[in-house]
């Protein structure tokens, strides 16, 4: 019927299903060789059977000249997107709710599904104001495809919800990466900027950049939950499962604790120890993580018991040696009893052959 949306990736198209005679989305990809298409294919398959109420679940597959195609329900509500700067707090808690409710089912399954694109344009809004995640499943690999086939210039958006470890030398997909990015969103949604200028996690990674604030028109909850949750550690950020929880307290007017404090606070009493310790301040990169004490603990001990090994070999080749060399003596000392024996053995035979010489001799004269 009319194009209601365009990205990087493809377009989504509002459509009339002629059989049921419904409104539905059709969101057609970027065109793909076969290879791509294949791996897209089986990347949708994967997430067939997944089914939540939060998330927008694409019913038919298909590839129509080389471009994928997904067809499902249509939101005539919209995006995210359209609720930036306009949206309330008692309404940011049933999108944190909603969202991270989605991604708590995602990151459950095994293994779990890394979202790695949550931003406001993902997050759709059903008839009954629901909020559904969408474009989940896609791996990286395929967004790469996808990025590559792709005519027009990627956007700096998807970049500015990226978590400060994607930036890193090995990036590795991890649940707390669509938290941060939940985050980003959530700051984008309440201030209508995305933080830190649109630069993204990568911001982090330098010394000195603190988090933004909310406006102070926000509860301290709500500000507390959105620093947290684009936290540079990732032990600091809130899991899916916890923030849900909490969500749907604050909306039951439930006042409860924040369950992911704790893990924060255990690591800043054991940062406190550790300063305390020492007659000079550490700064924040001088502490070591707990994981990374009992490394240091494991290596120290592989390197003793290497140690220990190598002094107990070298103190069995002396006593070896030792007992080599004692049986050496031994022997010599054997010889030279034997050597003494035949000494012995031979002069007595010399004195008898001095004997019968002179007794012949006498007989001899005798004779004469």
């Amino acid at each position: 019927i009319r194009e209601v949306g365009r990205g990087s990736y493809g377009e989504v198209w509002l459509a009339k299903d002629t059989l049921i005679d419904v409104d539905v989305a059709i969101k057609v990809y970027v065109a793909l060789d076969p290879r791509g298409a294949e791996e897209f294919m089986s990347e949708y398959k994967n997430t067939y059977e997944l089914s939540h109420r939060n998330l927008m679940h694409a019913y038919h597959f298909d590839v129509c000249d080389h471009r994928p195609y997904l067809v499902m329900s249509y939101c005539s509500n919209g995006s995210a997107e359209d609720l930036i700067s306009r949206i309330d707090e008692p309404t940011i808690w049933y999108f944190i709710r909603d969202v991270a409710a989605g991604l708590s089912y995602l990151h459950e399954q095994e293994p779990p599904l890394i979202h790695q694109d949550i931003k406001p344009a993902n997050i759709l809004i059903d008839s009954t104001g629901h909020f559904l995640i969408t474009d989940f499943g896609i791996s990286m690999r395929i967004r790469n495809t996808l990025r590559k086939n792709s005519s027009q210039i990627s956007k700096a958006g998807t970049t500015s919800y990226m978590a400060p470890e994607r930036f890193t030398s090995n990036p590795i997909p991890v649940k707390a990466n669509d938290i941060w990015s939940l985050g980003a969103t959530l700051y984008e949604l309440l201030t209508g900027e995305l933080p830190f200028c649109g630069i993204g996690g990568s911001v982090l990674n330098n010394e000195g950049v603190s988090l933004p604030e909310l406006d102070p028109k926000f509860s301290s909850d709500l500000n507390d939950v959105v620093r947290d949750c684009l936290s540079k550690e990732t032990w600091y950020r809130p899991t899916a499962k916890e923030l849900e929880e909490f969500a749907e307290n604050k909306i039951n007017g439930v006042n409860s604790v924040k369950p992911w404090i704790n893990r924060k606070r255990k690591n800043t009493e054991y940062k406190s120890r550790e300063y305390k310790s020492n007659d000079f301040n550490k700064t924040r990169n001088d502490h070591k993580p707990k994981r990374k004490v009992w490394l240091f603990a494991l290596i120290s001990v592989m390197i003793f018991s290497c140690l220990g090994y190598y002094v107990y070999n070298m103190f069995s080749l002396i006593k070896n040696d030792k007992n080599e060399y004692l049986s050496i003596i031994g022997e010599g000392s054997n010889l030279v009893r034997n050597v003494d024996v035949v000494v012995i053995d031979t002069n007595a035979v010399y004195e008898i052959a001095i004997y019968q010489c002179d007794s012949t001799i006498e007989q001899y004269n005798r004779a004469i």
